[in-house]
């Protein structure tokens, strides 16, 4: 069973939706002792989470008080809520949507993304479901290119077939188990859109929408937030969390 949490759907407005957990990163981690000495961590953790009704997804910030360590891989592999394993809401992001797109894209990830929207609006299903596709074809060679260290290796990647270079990308820990997975999900339903003789339906055609954006968002968007909270922690030495932290 996967962590679960209830939070009002700024996609689908649905209140109280489950929202799965997917992912996350660590912001900060605090220390301080307590007057009998007694250390506390306080962690601000970021998740990536779905909503259980529309698919679609949002991050979401949480603090935690505790008075042993915590790491957020272990977080990840526990079951029930957030809040039953001590974790303290505070804010989502996007709280209103006004953009379907993913932030932080590379434009030739962005562009097969919008047009893959762009063929919801207009009830091309197939298409729909095939751009979703070629968006996650785009982003895993962006991410092979310019992510693996090996010049060999990366350019072996990307000229691999899709299905191979899911796999060599979870093997260089560039995914995670569940992104790989949910990437080879969104890669079979693509290529059923593509190749079937079946017309493709408008459910499934959504659904591909909504695996692309969450593909999307934990590869670039949530590396883009963290990106954008250091460079101004280096531009702003008074929000330097960083200095209280330990490795």
């Amino acid at each position: 069973m996967p962590l679960i949490v209830k939070i009002d759907c700024p996609h689908c407005h649905t209140k109280s939706s489950g929202f799965e957990v997917h992912g996350g990163f660590r912001r900060s981690r605090d220390v301080h002792r307590t007057p009998n000495g007694v250390p506390q961590y306080l962690y601000d953790d970021w998740f990536l989470l779905s909503c259980g009704r529309c698919l679609k997804c949002i991050t979401a910030q949480y603090t935690f008080l505790d008075s042993k360590e915590l790491s957020l891989e272990n977080t990840l592999k526990r079951h029930g809520s957030l809040e039953s394993l001590g974790y303290r809401y505070e804010a989502h992001f996007p709280t209103e949507i006004h953009l379907e797109e993913p932030e932080h894209l590379p434009e030739k990830v962005a562009l097969p993304f919008r047009q893959a929207v762009s063929n919801i609006s207009a009830q091309n299903w197939d298409a729909a479901g095939t751009m979703a596709r070629k968006a996650l074809d785009v982003a895993t060679r962006d991410i092979a290119r310019t992510r693996i260290e090996d010049e060999t290796k990366s350019k072996d990647t990307v000229k691999a077939w899709l299905k191979k270079r899911i796999q060599t990308l979870r093997e260089e820990g560039l995914l995670t188990r569940d992104l790989s997975d949910l990437a080879s999900i969104l890669k079979d339903g693509g290529d059923e859109a593509a190749h079937d003789d079946e017309p493709y339906n408008a459910e499934d055609a959504r659904k591909l929408i909504a695996y692309a954006q969450a593909f999307l968002t934990y590869a670039y968007t949530v590396p883009g937030m963290v990106k954008e909270v250091r460079e101004r922690v280096e531009d702003s030495p008074s929000l330097d969390t960083g200095s209280r932290m330990t490795d």
